[in-house]
């Protein structure tokens, strides 16, 4: 039988500038981030460009 996935898909802004977006599968618990500023202060997870479940939960 096939798994069903729960995915959300999250924008993270620095007012009107879109600075990461963040794609999570609640299912296997998997972070994947895509940075879309240069500076790492205005991103979400800053430095860490690979996210684990238990950052984004601290996030």
């Amino acid at each position: 039988m096939e798994q069903v996935h729960t995915i959300r898909k999250y924008e993270y802004y620095d007012r009107d500038t879109l600075c990461s977006i963040i794609d999570v599968d609640f299912t296997t618990k998997q972070v994947r981030v895509e940075n879309k500023v240069d500076s790492i202060l205005d991103t979400a997870f800053g430095v860490n460009t690979e996210p684990t479940w238990d950052d984004f939960l601290i996030f």
